[in-house]
């Protein structure tokens, strides 16, 4: 039989069981809940649609929210926590932000550049001596925070229990060797960054304080942010499952649709990007099963495992976008520090040698220019379909959760894009309405 036919074959056959099961599946209601203010009803309209559709997959959940103009727009949830429990999304229920979280701790180290305990371009062994070590001895803070360190791989394999041993990791980090020289090259550092931000963090700020617990303290409580980067035990039970969708189609389609897909499996295939070495010293931390670990959910990781509502992300970046002042009459960032974090001198794409395509950031913010409708935002994507993002030229925030991780790279998923373009149109139109 020829090497073709054979090959046909075995794709035919693959299909059939990746499918067949789907026919004796019983079929789940569609459930939509939430609310949308007076011009945003086409974006309860494409959020049904994306579950009609079969864009969310059968069982999937997932939340999706705005502010404009400092007001909450679009409150949208729907699908299922569990859909094998038949749990309902509830309106608090929570599920993992993955890389979100990144833009949280990038937040904790603005606010102590200005509160003036760090700056950006200080070396990292200024604050932390053992740290220059191996060739990091000029890594500055920045070079950290913008994935230029040449650190995405560490001296030892990463886990949960390395995770949860906090003395243990620093020593780890710095006694890692960068993988290119720090400040040449741009490399995700894709479950590391903010630990090692964390840190640095602990020995600046003036109590010692991780990234998990400085935002706790500085920004979740304070401002009521329903959102935890180490889950509380207690707060499990209104924690979506975490899945991935497992149809064939969804893994394939991404590569075939997508530049930035289709780079990533390049740079895996061709051996020319470090994704490969990354992903193998990730070691359990990128097991996403264990995202359904109470205990490992407990645990910080800042770089990948945040935890909370789509609703806690979009008015946390309503709040940092307007300088809304907390309880004790300050903002958490002045005016002038957050334009700084979309200006764009200070920013400019460059080849990511981990994910084999150009990269945009800022001081640990993701910078989204030119993507579908979007003309400038900052904030960041993560793994699976999430995204969170702030849109200074339209007075604009939003948030999209899931708790079912699609395959297309951040930022290219097309339920949050739908969402994404439809959010934007009606701001555009209301905008018009008025001129």
């Amino acid at each position: 039989m020829g090497i073709l036919k054979t090959s046909c074959i075995i794709i035919v056959v693959a299909v059939l069981l990746q499918y067949i099961p789907l026919l004796f599946e019983t079929e789940l209601p569609v459930l939509i809940n939430g609310t949308v203010a007076p011009g945003f009803e086409d974006v309860a309209k494409v959020f049904r649609d994306n579950f009609e559709s079969g864009l969310e997959p059968l069982g999937s959940g997932s939340a999706f929210a705005a502010y404009y103009n400092g007001e909450k727009v679009i409150d949208l949830w729907g699908g299922y926590a569990d859909h094998e429990a038949l749990q309902p999304w509830k309106e608090d229920t929570l599920t993992a932000a993955m890389s979100c979280t990144k833009a949280l701790a990038a937040l904790c180290m603005a606010m102590l550049v200005e509160r003036g305990q760090l700056k950006y371009d200080d070396k990292v062994s200024h604050y932390w001596p053992e740290f220059a070590q191996n060739g990091k001895e000029n890594i500055t803070v920045r070079m950290l925070l913008n994935h230029e360190a040449g650190l995405p791989i560490v001296s030892r394999q990463l886990s949960t229990e390395l995770f949860s041993n906090y003395e243990e990791l620093g020593k780890v980090f710095a006694e890692s060797t960068p993988v290119w020289k720090p400040g040449t090259a741009r490399g995700y550092h894709m479950v590391v960054m903010a630990e090692i931000a964390s840190q640095l963090l602990s020995r600046v700020d003036s109590k010692n304080r991780t990234v998990g617990e400085h935002f706790r303290e500085e920004v979740a409580e304070p401002f009521d942010i329903d959102f935890y980067i180490g889950l509380p035990l207690e707060l499990n039970y209104r924690t979506a499952r975490f899945t991935h969708d497992d149809r064939l189609w969804s893994f394939i389609k991404p590569i075939l649709t997508t530049y930035r897909s289709s780079r990533v499996l390049w740079g895996i295939v061709s051996g020319t990007t470090f994704w490969t070495g990354v992903y193998n010293n990730c070691g359990t931390i990128c097991h996403f099963g264990s995202m359904n670990n109470p205990d490992v959910r407990a645990v910080e990781k800042p770089s990948s495992l945040g935890i909370g509502t789509a609703r806690a992300l979009a008015k946390l970046y309503d709040i940092i976008l307007y300088s809304v002042k907390g309880p004790d009459g300050k903002p958490l960032l002045s005016q002038k520090t957050v334009h700084s974090l979309y200006d764009a001198s200070n920013w400019e794409a460059k080849f990511d040698m981990v994910n084999g395509f150009p990269t945009k950031f800022n001081v640990g913010f993701g910078i989204y220019p030119n993507m579908k409708s979007i003309d400038i935002a900052f904030g960041h994507a993560g793994s699976g379909g999430q995204m969170s993002l702030a849109h200074p030229t339209l007075n604009l925030t939003h948030t999209y959760l899931t708790r079912n991780r699609g395959f297309f790279t951040a930022g290219d998923d097309p339920r949050w894009i739908a969402l994404t373009d439809s959010m934007i149109k009606c701001v555009k139109k209301i905008q018009a309405s008025k001129n």
